[in-house]
């Protein structure tokens, strides 16, 4: 209710030439028309240059099913190990990226006769000049292949918004069409998602100063973009662009084996014990394969489909091979690809979406450790210091994020690190000295 009339209307106003001027200050813009409300209380999209939000007339909320079924098996009283099958599946959720809508009047590859202004089916076809259709049906203008162009819709028969479209002077536009060119925004939550996955731990209780956890995924999830998904939603199904299909993480603590009754020094003095004693290691490490990234055509798709449909090669997948090489300090990046690695993907035929697909390829691997060494230096009976070193990328280990160049015919170099706040900074040491009472 708050995204459009009678809360809040955008309107977009362009001079007629370049120096000329949309309005002045003094005049104020041309006066908006307000629908007439109907009998039903919703309110017509209210004109050409508005771009409303909207959604289903019943709303539809998302759902989420979730199952799991685990195996525990017990190898000693303080070790066991689990293996898990963990899945899930999104209902009319959101799509990935900018998931929140979706965009019904997209440019289709084809277009059929109910939405034309001509009357006959559209296809897209860049050898036409901008503005006209040819015999077949061909064009290259994208509002001719959008549906609420030609299209019509009873919010467009109200005389007021007719007057309004007229004085737009739109090509081949008829009374009863609306003659829409703005993006809209249909908030319909009509993607699905999919998750599965395999989860092995090993878990070792705290006895004898040491416990453990190694946990291993393997796992996969499926989500749609909302690119040309009011068309095709199949184009835009892939891996989820943020899960790394397989991940491995190990953390602990361990009583270093040092001091009065320990395994060394067990004799020593007590004023040695409070030096070498009572230390204890906490690691922490993630090791991770790389994120998906979708291979796009170098130049665009322009002779083959709108810039509405994905820009997918077509060729041999398993063709293309990667390799992250080493840093050069003169440019600051690292080689993921050549651009002759890409030399068996070409642009798809006119009309044809590319068959590579989306997010069909990863990119590097994750790999980070933080390290914690502490102390407890008993002062009285509920008094004590603590010395803490903590090591955040112990291994100064520096992740590369994927390629920034994703096309065919160009070098796919890595000039960043991983988005989403995941720890890639250099090694970071810590030094704290507490008081606990």
């Amino acid at each position: 209710m708050t995204q459009n009339l009678p809360v809040l209307a955008n309107q977009s106003l362009s001079a007629a030439t370049i120096t000329g001027s949309a309005f002045t200050l003094s005049q104020g813009p041309a006066a908006f028309v307000f629908p007439t409300v109907p009998a039903n209380g919703l309110l017509p999209a209210p004109g050409y240059n508005v771009s409303p939000k909207f959604r289903p007339n019943s709303l539809r909320l998302p759902t989420l099913d979730a199952w799991n079924v685990s195996v525990q098996r017990a190898i000693t009283p303080t070790f066991s190990v689990t293996a898990a099958y963990v899945a899930n599946k999104g209902t009319h959720t959101l799509s990935s990226g900018d998931g929140n809508n979706t965009n019904p009047n997209e440019a289709g590859i084809f277009l059929p006769a109910v939405y034309s202004v001509k009357g006959i089916p559209l296809h897209y076809d860049p050898s036409v000049a901008g503005g006209a259709i040819a015999t077949d049906g061909g064009t290259s203008t994208s509002n001719f292949l959008s549906r609420f162009y030609g299209g019509g819709l009873s919010a467009c028969t109200n005389p007021a918004y007719e007057a309004q479209l007229a004085a737009q002077n739109e090509p081949f536009i008829a009374p009863g069409m609306c003659g829409w060119t703005q993006g809209l925004s249909y908030y319909g939550d009509d993607q699905d998602t999919e998750f599965n996955a395999l989860d092995v731990t090993a878990a070792k209780q705290y006895t004898h100063g040491l416990s453990f956890n190694v946990q291993y995924a393997w796992q996969h999830s499926t989500n749609f973009n909302s690119q040309y998904a009011t068309w095709d939603k199949s184009v835009g199904r892939g891996p989820d662009d943020w899960l790394r299909t397989q991940q491995l993480v190990i953390y602990g603590i361990y009583d270093l084996p040092f001091g009065k009754g320990k395994t060394f020094a067990s004799g020593v003095p007590r004023w040695e014990d409070e030096v070498i004693g009572g230390w204890e290691f906490s690691p922490v490490m993630n090791w991770s394969n790389g994120l998906p990234f979708t291979l796009n055509v170098g130049g665009g798709c322009g002779n083959s489909v709108p810039g509405s449909a994905p820009c997918y090669p077509v060729g041999d997948k398993g063709s293309f091979h990667t390799h992250l090489g080493s840093f050069d300090p003169v440019s600051h990046t690292r080689s993921f690809f050549k651009a002759s690695d890409t030399s068996n993907f070409h642009q798809a035929a006119l009309d044809q979406i590319g068959t590579v697909g989306r997010n069909v390829y990863t990119g590097p691997g994750y790999f980070n450790t933080d390290m914690s060494l502490q102390k407890n230096f008993p002062i009285r009976e509920s008094i004590f210091a603590q010395f803490r070193v903590d090591a955040f990328n112990a291994f100064n280990h520096i992740n590369p994020a994927n390629p920034g160049s994703t096309n065919t015919g160009s070098d796919g170099n890595i000039n960043s690190e991983p988005a989403l706040g995941i720890y890639t900074n250099p090694r970071q040491m810590q030094f704290s000295l507490r008081v606990q009472f």
